[in-house]
């Protein structure tokens, strides 16, 4: 007696309103593919019924590792790929995609999912949609109108609904699409990935074409593949037919930025005749609906009245790597705040155990959806508010900023974590650096020996030699993250600090301390010595330094950033 046979993943990634649905059911339809559907869409029974099961039993894989991450979601794929077809079809779409995010995860960072598809070279099918007007318009349809698809013997539905739109949003929306497809096709350049155009499915008689059914023969190793008639078609309207103000404001600057070509680009087989609805002197008059711009701090619950109005958390948020412990004692040194270090930090025994405990107590809580994870959050601080009651120092490192993020979350926005401080206007410190070079040249340092450095403790370092890309790479990395940082921190009630200026003498510098008690309200903020911990000199124990890292970096303008060159 044979055992159940397992069905080969086939991942559909694609940015909402680019054909899954389509491509996905058509294909369904044959004999050998089954449809599983968008496995991390809040609203279907899927990833997040299962991982709820799934923690209730094992709570304490909650705390997001990698190790645990990519175990709960291999444990649901083994469930879900029980089926007699041959292939099943996994959609995912760009806003989920970082569903599986560990617990330490730079916004730079390829997904984990992304780079779990990378070592295991499952089947990828990345849609795409060249025209990111029409995916805006045909996202801002579907939300207004609440009907997202129509089958293919479907009635078109009411024709009479238009849009209003506003042009700088219309404008921003076509542009992060640009990034978000240049971001994906960066991360999916290492899958075992086949590439379509959602223009180019169908041929003019609304047939998948030719190129199409080869290319999916070819990448899935299939030697037939079944007729495929399409299962879904376009709603058949134009933009301008949609759009009320298109012909005197987006046009025009669409034009002026450069997007002429989106105006003459569209969909072949997408656009259907008028007679394929109801008649035009049947229809309802026209419903015009404005759409601007909405933003996750919109469906941010307002802040709850503070029952102590003085009592404030204050976020110190900078690069991991650098050392807040000194500027974080000289803050709560007299008492006025509590420290509660890396809140977010696995080994700090600090947020992890509480929402464990919280959602132990209410198994919905495990759905991350942005009320939820908020709600979490701000049990947490009201937690320690009892214990502090004058306010508390939340240190947050650049890689732990998503862990608030919602289970729809559009790659590269600002994070939830930052959305919520923007709304709430609680207090923040960006700490930066002038000098990139000794955090970048430590963290090399420490990927290659596994040590840590940069704590006073730290063991000699081994001899050994770097390459100098390496270094610049890191240093790369480190100017993107700040710059983006200040761009996410800009709405923010924040403070930049230079690491470089805050102490002088061992002391936090006057003229630092000023602006943290104008920034914070408090008082009592002194120039008090500031506990600073040792960092081996940059280049030490790297044996080829001098001879080769230095005139590198010279050339690339850092020499501003170089300790005197050492003797031979």
């Amino acid at each position: 007696m044979t055992g159940p046979k397992t069905s080969q993943p086939v991942f559909v990634i694609a940015q909402q309103r680019s054909g899954t649905n389509l491509l996905r059911k058509s294909l369904a339809a044959t004999p050998d593919f089954r449809d599983l559907d968008e496995v991390f869409h809040p609203e279907h029974k899927q990833y997040w019924h299962y991982r709820k099961g799934f923690l209730r039993q094992q709570p304490a894989r909650l705390i997001p590792t990698r190790n645990n991450q990519i175990s709960m979601f291999e444990s649901f794929l083994e469930k879900r790929l029980l089926s007699e077809q041959a292939f099943t079809l996994i959609d995912i779409k760009y806003n989920s995609i970082h569903a599986l995010d560990p617990l330490w995860h730079s916004p730079l960072d390829v997904p984990l999912l992304i780079q779990w598809l990378v070592e295991n070279q499952y089947p990828v099918i990345h849609l795409t949609r060249a025209n990111h007007l029409e995916n805006y318009v045909s996202m801002a349809t579907g939300t207004e109108s609440a009907k997202w698809i129509v089958t293919y013997n479907e009635k078109l539905p009411d024709r009479s609904l238009q849009l209003e739109l506003d042009p700088e949003t219309t404008l921003k929306q076509i542009q992060r699409r640009e990034r978000e497809l240049r971001r994906f096709r960066h991360y999916l350049k290492r899958t075992n990935c086949v590439e379509f155009e959602y223009e180019n499915l169908l041929d003019t008689q609304g047939h998948f074409t030719d190129e199409v059914l080869q290319s999916l023969k070819d990448h899935l190793d299939l030697a037939t593949l079944h007729a495929i008639q399409p299962f879904t078609r376009k709603m058949g309207r134009s933009i301008s037919e949609v759009v009320v103000n298109f012909d005197t404001a987006i046009k025009p600057l669409l034009i002026q930025h450069g997007y002429g070509q989106l105006l003459r680009r569209s969909s072949p087989a997408a656009n259907l005749t008028p007679s394929d609805a109801e008649p035009l002197a049947t229809r309802e008059p026209n419903r015009v609906h404005k759409v601007f711009q909405t933003t996750v701090r919109d469906r941010i619950p307002q802040p709850v009245p503070q029952v102590n109005p003085v009592w404030k958390p204050v976020f110190l948020i900078t690069m991991q790597q650098y050392d807040t412990d000194g500027l974080r004692d000289a803050l709560t040194r007299d008492g006025s705040l509590s420290d509660l270090n890396e809140v977010f930090h696995p080994a700090h025994k600090q947020f992890w155990p509480f929402r464990r405990q919280q959602i132990g107590r209410n198994a919905e809580l495990s759905l991350p959806t942005a009320s939820n994870q908020l709600e979490i959050f701000e049990s947490f601080l009201n937690d320690h508010r009892k214990r502090s009651p004058t306010g508390v120092l939340i240190d947050i490192k650049y890689p732990s900023v998503h862990h608030l993020n919602h289970v729809w979350h559009p790659p590269g926005s600002r994070p939830l974590l930052l959305e919520w401080l923007v709304k709430n206007r609680h207090p923040v410190i960006h700490l930066v650096h002038d000098n990139l070079l000794p955090t970048s040249v430590s963290e090399v340092v420490s990927r290659h020996s596994k040590l840590r450095i940069g704590r006073t403790e730290s063991p000699a370092l081994p001899s050994s030699r770097l390459r100098v890309a390496e270094i610049l790479r890191q240093i790369n990395m480190h100017k993107q993250q700040e710059s983006i940082f200040r761009s996410w921190l800009a709405p923010t009630h924040c403070l930049e600090l230079q690491s470089e200026t805050l102490a002088a003498a061992g002391a936090l510098d006057e003229e630092v301390a000023q602006p943290l008690r104008n920034h914070l309200g408090i008082t009592d903020i002194r120039p008090l010595l500031v506990s600073q911990k040792s960092r081996p000199p940059v280049g030490e124990g790297i044996e080829n330094f001098e001879s080769e890292i230095r005139p590198v970096l010279v050339a690339h303008g850092y020499e501003k950033w170089l300790p005197s060159a050492r003797a031979a």
